[in-house]
Parts: structure tokens; sequence; C-alpha cells
């Protein structure tokens, strides 16, 4: 084996999914994950995918182990997120005949003091050319651009042409509950339509953990569970994404700062009408799939967006998972990391 595959949170959220995903098309990696109950790796082995699969617990031990693999086993080295560069940096130092990619997923990721100083045998992937302008502005530093993969297909595919004439329209926010991903601007919104004099009942639907710890969170539950005119439910992690898209219209995403936003390509994919904030990554799938006028930004947004929602053309959309199925194809993706690996 001359590729290590890292997976190092080990969870089965975006990023692991989206590596389970390349994995169900490759074979002969060595796969190491962080042990999580439910996690990436369990799943792994309820499948028989053509790679050997490793667990570990304890990430620092893991490196160290990782540098005897080095020696003997590996040439080259993926791990599919950022958050832990720093261990990567220093083994690119120490083993600099050696080759390393980090898949960088997350704003955060892109920090300057994250990925600053990175040896040249270490390549940097970004998931956009939003998440690829934060690194070169940051850290002056270059990344090859590999988008995620579209997922979560449904067979027989119908849109509903009648979405609009529904009377009760279920709004689909799909991620996890946290202040990065766009709170403040969906009470925003739900306070906009408390006040806003329309004559169509909206039902919103939260899927995704909640981090009722964090107080910004739990201040936006209570929020929620006090408005009298729109119904807010909680939904919680669904494993089983097509069951999510059973349950609503239309999804709306509220980050302002989404990496890439592989929520809009599922939602096409389900034949869904998706609608967002016209900046970072989902600004950039909007342009490419010609979406962008339904994507808002400006201080009058929520009106824009109350407007799109009454007003879209399902055929825009029909189009655009056309083009999207091009674009950003799951076979696409394994050919440019494969291609990048050789």
């Amino acid at each position: 084996m001359s590729l290590a595959v890292i997976s190092p949170s080990g969870k089965f959220y975006g990023s692991e999914q989206i590596l389970f995903e390349f994995l169900s098309r490759t074979s002969g990696f060595d796969v190491y994950c962080k042990e999580e109950s439910g996690g990436l790796y369990e799943i792994l082995l309820e499948n028989n995918f053509a790679h050997r699969y490793f667990k570990f617990n304890n990430l620092k031990y893991f490196y160290l182990r990782l540098c005897g693999l080095l020696l003997f086993r590996y040439k080259k080295v993926y791990v599919n997120e950022g958050g832990h560069s720093r261990y990567i940096k220093l083994l690119g130092r120490i083993f600099f005949w050696k080759r390393f990619f980090i898949h960088i997923r997350l704003v955060e990721d892109t920090e300057n003091e994250r990925i600053k100083n990175m040896p040249a045998n270490v390549c940097l992937i970004s998931t956009s050319e939003y998440i690829a302008d934060l690194i070169l502005r940051n850290t002056g530093q270059s990344s090859e651009v590999i988008s995620s993969p579209t997922r979560a297909f449904k067979k027989n595919l119908k849109w509903n042409d009648d979405v609009r004439s529904k009377k009760i329209l279920k709004i689909g926010v799909i991620g996890r509950v946290t202040p990065t991903k766009g709170i403040n601007e969906a009470k925003q919104f739900l306070d906009f339509l408390r006040n806003f004099p329309d004559n169509r009942s909206f039902e919103f639907l939260f899927f995704g953990d909640v981090e009722q710890a964090n107080n910004e969170v739990a201040d936006f539950v209570h929020f929620c569970k006090n408005l009298n005119t729109i119904n807010v439910t909680f939904k919680g992690f669904i494993k089983e994404k097509s069951r999510i898209f059973e349950e609503i219209d239309l999804v709306v995403h509220f980050n302002g700062r989404e990496p890439l936003g592989v929520v809009f390509l599922e939602a096409l994919n389900q034949g869904i009408p998706f609608f967002g904030i016209n900046s970072g990554g989902i600004a950039c799938i909007a342009e490419k799939l010609e979406l962008s006028k339904y994507m808002v930004d400006g201080p009058n947004w929520q009106e824009q967006l109350l407007y799109n929602i009454g007003n879209f053309k399902i055929k825009d959309f029909k189009d655009a998972r056309e083009r999207m199925l091009m674009e950003y194809s799951p076979e696409l993706y394994c050919n440019r990391l494969n291609t990048l690996f050789n």
C-alpha cells in the first residue's frame, strides 16, 4: 500500500459521508478512522468495499504510530479534513521525501494560525473556490480545488410542479444547529415572517444535532418555541438523507459562510428547490448552476427570500440539476482525487 487515508474525527458528518462515497468507488487503500460510536469505522465495516480498515482512539498516539508506518509502508498520506493540520505539517517536515494531502473543508481550517508555512510536499485541497480564496488570502498559499460530489440520488425522481400552491409550506433547514451555521440569520427570517402579513402558512423543520450546551443555540431554541404563528420543529440528526427530503417541500440555507454547501446538491438530487445566502460556497454553486437569482443578500434579504419562495420556477431547478450532474458527479470527484494522488 502506498497511500494511507485518514479520518481524524471518525464521526459520520458531511466530510465523513463524502469520504464514504469516495471509498465506495475506489479500492486498495489503508483507511484509518478515529473510533466513534456509530461513526465512519463501524459503517465501513458493514460494507464490503475493497480496502483495509484500522481504528484508533488517541489522535496523538496515532500520529506517532504513523511515523513508523511512513518509514516502512506508506509513500503518501491523505487526511480528509484540516482540523489537525499541525500534525501533517510536522510530518511533512520530518518526512520531506513523502507526499501529504489535506482536504480543507471548513472556514476555520483556512486560518493562518492553522495552516501557515506548509512544507512544499504538503498539498492543500480546497472544497470550493470560496475556500481556495480564503486560503490564498489568509496564508498566501495556493490549493487544488476539488469540490465534494453530489449525493443522495433519488430513484424515479419526480419534481412537485405545484409546490408553490400548497397551503402549508414545509421548509427544511439542514445542518447542525450551531452559531457557525447561520442561526442568527434563521432567527432574523423567522422574526420577519412573524411580523409579515402573509396568507401562507409556514412550517420549519430543522434537521441536525442541536448544540444545546451553547447559550446562543439555547436562546435560539427558546425563541422558536415561543413563536405563535410559525411552527418550528427540531428533528435532530437523521442518518438517512432520503427521509429528510420526504418530509419537506423546499430547503432554505441560512449560513453565509458555508464552505461548499453539499446540502444544495443533495436537495436538487431529491427534486427539492433550494434557497440560500448569496455568499460563500453556496454562491459558488449557484453561479455554476445558474441559480444565483434565487440566492439573497443585502439589507432587505428577508423580503427577497420570501419573494423567491413564493415566485420561483420549478424548471430553473430542473435545469440546474442537469448541469449539476456534470459539474459535481461522484465519478469526476474520484477521478480528480486519484489523479492528484498519482
